[in-house]
C-alpha cells in the first residue's frame, strides 16, 4: 500500500495478494479494500490479544501464532483443547461480534 505520510489516507495499492485481488475483481474499490483490510487486521489482533490474556501468557511472549488461509481468513492457533478451547472460542466470538465488518472482511477462527 502507498499511504499518505500520516497513514490515514490510501494513495493506492501497489500490489494485491490473491485474496484482495479477488475482492477487487468482485468490484471493491481501493477505499473499500482498505476498510476490509483494516477491519480484518482489527479482528485478528483483537482475537490474538484476548487469547493471550485468557491464556495468562507473560508479556514477553510475542503473541499467539496465526496463519492466513488462501481465501484470506485467519486461524488463531492456541494449541488449546477441550473446554478451555471452547471457552476461549466463545469469548472471542463475543468480542468480535461488536466489531464492524465491511464487505470483504476476513473471517477469524480459533483452534
Amino acid at each position: 500500500m502507498e499511504m499518505d505520510s500520516d497513514w490515514t489516507t490510501l494513495k493506492r495499492f501497489i500490489r494485491l495478494c490473491p485474496h484482495h485481488q479477488s475482492l477487487r475483481d468482485d468490484g471493491l474499490d481501493d477505499q473499500a479494500l482498505l476498510r476490509a483490510h483494516r477491519a480484518s487486521w482489527n479482528l485478528k489482533e483483537t482475537a490474538r490479544a484476548l487469547a493471550k490474556s485468557e491464556m495468562a501468557l507473560d508479556k514477553e511472549v510475542p503473541g499467539i501464532p496465526f496463519r492466513v488461509e488462501p481465501n484470506g481468513d485467519f486461524v488463531i492457533e492456541t494449541g488449546l483443547k477441550g473446554q478451555p478451547l471452547t471457552r476461549l472460542k466463545t469469548l472471542i466470538a463475543q468480542a468480535l461480534s461488536t466489531i464492524e465488518k465491511p464487505v470483504g472482511t476476513s473471517q477469524v477462527t480459533v483452534e
